[in-house]
């Protein structure tokens, strides 16, 4: 092995896999030459005062376009005693930006933020579809060294220029105007300072850009058209001069033909506008502050598609604009971005569709004066606001103590993990991450709250690509914990991905101990304790990521779909019998205690789809112990020609409610795609209940048609829904207790219009829309109603936890707001 280690960063480079024989060759010479070269240059200690902190990003440039690389592998030193490594992942991740260039077109690269020179410039070129292959790219079409006088001194940093080969001409025979390749380059300062970049590059026919007017400025004083980035740009620059003639000329005529129906112009702010809005929006014409632009806003041309039945481009600007409420008042900084989507109609360019979003920032970054997320106290309610987007679906809960609420809030810019304290009535935020645009094929990191250890801190995963932290720039899964009151940040355990690293499914052990992840064949388990990561499976199936594993209440077994029961906590499996004489049969979940739920079917009751097929009515429910064994199976009571509709589970698993009736298959249109011809329903006659304690049914109600859906939320009240007819703007249901006690009710939304929320001390809470713009939470005690909340917006999320009314509510933008999100925690009378 050479002595500066240049090797090692090759084989990390070149990918995993075996490699052929001539490759093997190749490689050892290169060592050998390299490990010569590099030990003879600088050594790691000197010369790293005019290094960054980071490897330095990678641009390329050509015209009007813009593209930027994307680390791989890299060797960096860390400022003091040894170096930072990160090595490739298989198969690596790739920017979603690209070069879109001719043969012979010459693109300037530039490593920005250095301003020392390199070693040695090693460049390959590969096809992109190499980098599809399990085994590896195996050996480049071409490779290349830029030679040392080629590399120069910029104003931001040092680069080099690469003329675009001419290794293969698309077919047009079939529809292929372009050729995408994989530009990896190796560049190296010293034996502990070198990194790799990827650049993909898609090759056009020559002289296509001249025919589409790709690269045309203002156009020849022969009326040259112009190309989609100068379109662009005088459409820019009529909005802000308010001249809406100059802008109307270059729409589409589809959009023209769109704006001609107007838009509602209450749920339009300058932060979020697009092709349809009102010209006050577009031309900044809109009451609200003062606005003015600063400095020169920036154009690229981001894609192009070329074809002989229409050419598309895609261009991004980006400006800044000072907002001022009024002459006295503090500018603030807002940050925009517009896209705009072109087609070529005959010689021309035109706007087919734009947006644009804007954000409010500081200059550094931070939150500026006046959209701060602040935690308020009103007398009645805590309030955590304004927020981007929180998700109150996954990963928002209390800690053990019912006093702390903690989430996860996604801006444009970062992502943040909050915490809310109800006691002390403060909150904060104890984790923030940066969002980067450079998270391979257009992904970026997502972060998830996983819940509360014992010892009071917030467990958390950040998935993809990994834009902060110590795994900074990698591929794949952090886990770690964060101190409530916020502080240092620690790492429980890292497991690196490559490009399939969308997280299918998580769950954390009841008892905090071991976190379970899914993704594509693997199943890890994550011992929350030590950090040690066990691979337990590697050939689970995918069905196109459909494949989906149902976790135990307690976490510790999984159930497949295609009837595994795994042991989480052994790391074993087996397959579980399935019931005998059943056509058709799929696992459904778990009970609250801890019993696995199938269900059976006749093959010609089951509504297929493309993407999951269920009954329209079951012919039982089977419940297996964790030992594979039935212990109870719940069928119709109506006799052998009823079967089982819709059903729900008491919130503590003791019963089973369900609807019973004939199932009746109409004739249907044939679907190529899941090829029947056949569609059966369900008609519900009755409602019944099964006592899983007593191992007994009871009748409930009658029902008069197409149940569509059964729901238990809160102990006392079960509801079932009926399938509302097309044109329809309300559904009707029935209202039933567990003693049988029935009411006709009605949701006049259709869906969501009202729900229970939950029950606090013999009141039954819930939460409706009281008109377009507002809803509110009332608590009810037979007849009588108590307004407990009323807030701002028909969309909210509401529940009842620890003697709290939990609201998470979406205000919509209008004038010049942006909107936002709200967290509100209301307490709970003691008694009514």
């Amino acid at each position: 092995m050479p002595t500066c280690g240049m090797a090692e960063g090759w084989w990390a480079m070149s990918g995993r896999g075996s490699r052929p024989a001539g490759w093997l060759v190749v490689w050892l010479l290169a060592a050998a030459v390299l490990s010569t070269a590099g030990c003879a240059g600088v050594t790691p200690e000197q010369g790293h005062d005019a290094l960054p902190a980071e490897p330095p990003p990678l641009e390329a440039r050509w015209g009007e376009m813009l593209a930027e690389g994307r680390v791989g592998a890299y060797v960096w030193p860390t400022g003091g005693v040894g170096s930072r490594s990160i090595s490739d992942v298989w198969p690596p991740l790739l920017p979603s930006e690209h070069i879109l260039a001719e043969p012979g077109q010459v693109v300037s690269l530039s490593l920005r933020g250095v301003s020392r020179l390199p070693q040695r410039v090693q460049a390959e070129l590969f096809r992109d579809m190499a980098f599809q292959q399990a085994e590896g790219p195996g050996l480049p079409l071409s490779g290349w060294d830029v030679e040392a006088p080629a590399l120069s001194q910029r104003q931001d940093g040092v680069g080099w220029t690469w003329e675009v080969p001419g290794l293969a001409s698309p077919r047009r025979d079939v529809g292929e105007y372009q050729v995408a390749y994989v530009l990896r380059l190796r560049v190296t300062w010293g034996p502990q300072a070198w990194a790799v970049y990827y650049l993909r590059v898609h090759v056009l026919p020559p002289g296509t850009m001249a025919r589409v007017g790709v690269g045309a400025g203002k156009g020849s004083g022969a009326g040259e058209p112009a190309g989609p980035v100068e379109v662009v740009r005088r459409f820019f620059t009529a909005t802000w001069a308010g001249d809406e003639k100059a802008a109307d000329s270059l729409w589409d005529e589809q959009v023209l033909r769109a704006r001609a129906f107007g838009v509602d112009t209450s749920r339009l702010t300058i932060f979020g506008v697009h092709e349809t809005s009102p010209w006050d929006y577009i031309l900044w014409r809109a009451a609200g502050p003062r606005r003015s632009l600063q400095g020169e806003p920036s154009f690229r041309l981001q894609d192009l598609v070329v074809r002989e039945d229409g050419s598309f481009a895609r261009v991004e600007a980006q400006y800044v604009v000072a907002l001022q409420e009024s002459l006295a008042a503090d500018a603030i900084r807002c940050d925009f971005r517009e896209e705009y989507h072109l087609r070529r109609e005959g010689d021309r360019w035109r706007i087919s569709r734009f947006s644009r979003v804007g954000e409010p920032t500081a200059a550094d970054r931070a939150r500026a004066p006046g959209w701060a997320t602040r935690v308020t106290w009103d007398g009645e309610k805590l309030t955590c606001g304004r927020l981007g987007d929180v998700n109150c679906y996954q990963g928002m809960a209390w800690d053990p103590s019912g006093q702390m609420l903690a989430f996860v809030n996604s801006d444009r810019d970062r992502k943040e993990l909050w915490v809310v304290d109800a006691a002390r009535r403060e909150g904060r935020c104890v984790l923030s991450l940066p969002v980067s645009r450079d998270g391979g094929n257009g992904t970026e990191q997502t972060l998830y709250f996983l819940g509360w250890s014992g010892d009071c801190r917030l467990l958390f995963l950040v998935a993809g690509y990994q834009a902060w932290g110590p795994h900074r720039g990698e591929q794949g899964w952090w886990v770690g914990s964060v101190p409530a009151s916020g502080g240092e940040v620690s790492t429980i355990a890292f497991l690196a991905a490559g490009r399939a690293d969308m997280v299918r499914g998580m769950r954390v052990t009841a008892d905090g101990k071991a976190l379970f992840l899914h993704r594509g064949p693997d199943l890890y388990r994550v011992n929350l304790e030590s950090g040690h990561v066990d691979h337990l499976a590697g050939d689970l199936p995918s069905w196109d990521g459909m494949y989906g594993l149902a976790f135990s209440p307690d976490g510790w077994w999984a159930a497949g779909d295609d009837w595994q029961l795994f042991d989480l906590r052994a790391g074993s499996r087996r397959e579980i019998p399935r019931p005998q004489g059943t056509e058709w049969a799929r696992p459904a979940g778990w009970t609250a205690d801890g019993l696995l739920v199938a269900v059976t079917a006749r093959e010609e009751e089951v509504v297929l789809g493309v993407d999951s097929s269920w009954p329209a009515g079951a012919l039982a429910v089977h419940l297996y112990d964790t030992a594979g064994r039935e212990r109870f199976c719940v069928r119709s009571p109506g006799g052998r020609a009823e079967r089982i509709g819709p059903f729900a589970w008491a919130p503590d698993g003791s019963a089973l409610v369900f609807a019973v009736g004939p199932v009746e298959v109409l004739p249907g249109r044939e679907n190529t795609e899941v090829v029947v011809g056949r569609a059966p329903r369900h008609l519900s006659r009755e409602l019944w209940l099964w006592d899983k304690t007593r191992d007994e049914y009871r009748k409930l109600a009658d029902l008069r048609g197409e149940v569509e859906q059964v729901e238990w939320p809160v102990p006392s009240l079960i509801r079932a829904w009926y399938r509302p007819a097309p044109s329809d703007t309300r559904r009707e249901g029935l209202e039933v207790s567990p003693r049988g006690d029935s009411r006709p009710i009605v949701d006049l939304r259709m869906y969501r219009g009202e729900c229970l929320v939950g029950e606090w001390k013999g009141a039954i809470v819930i939460a409706r829309v009281a008109g377009r713009d507002r809803g509110e939470v009332v608590a009810r005690r037979g007849d009588d109603e108590t307004v407990l909340l009323q807030y701002e917006t028909a969309r909210c999320e509401p529940r009842v936890e620890h003697g709290y009314l939990t609201l998470v509510e979406w205000r919509e933008p209008y004038g010049t707001s942006p909107g936002g999100t709200y967290v509100h925690l209301l307490p709970l009378p003691p008694s009514w």
